[in-house]
């Protein structure tokens, strides 16, 4: 028997948001830890993460589509570098940019420094929305 589609909207495109955030949260917990800057990435994520609480013109910048991905790269490239931010952390904003996924920016960031405080990157993260804490569950 075929589901019903669901006529919620809003239930809808949370679920898809936070899917997104997920898989880009743990691509770079993988990637960290391959790579052995887990701290790094750690730090660099959160200073992001305080620069978009300071700032409103960065939170447009992220969060509107009315930027091209040519403007937005060049303006993130630039604050990026200002702050210090570079490496696997770097990469990951700008890969955010690239594919047109700013507007989940936060919601990844926060997933990811989550799982990296939490866990000492040695788990997987089980995405929740804020404010709830993620799920740790153990690596296959």
């Amino acid at each position: 028997m075929k589901k019903p589609e669901s006529t919620d909207l809003v239930t809808d495109n949370v679920s898809l948001v936070s899917g997104v955030a997920q898989r880009y949260a743990s691509a770079l917990l993988d990637l960290a830890e391959g790579e052995g800057v887990t701290a790094d990435v750690e730090r660099d994520l959160k200073a992001f993460d305080g620069m978009l609480a300071e700032s409103e013109d960065l939170v447009r910048l992220v969060k509107s589509p009315a930027f091209s991905v040519e403007e937005q790269l060049a303006a993130l490239s630039a604050l990026l570098e200002k702050a210090g931010i570079s490496g696997l952390a770097a990469n990951f904003v700008k890969l955010a940019a690239r594919n047109r996924r700013l507007f989940v920016l936060p919601d990844m960031i926060r997933g990811s420094t989550r799982c990296l405080r939490t866990s000492g990157a040695r788990q997987r993260l089980r995405w929740f929305p804020p404010p709830r804490c993620p799920t740790i569950m153990s690596r296959p």
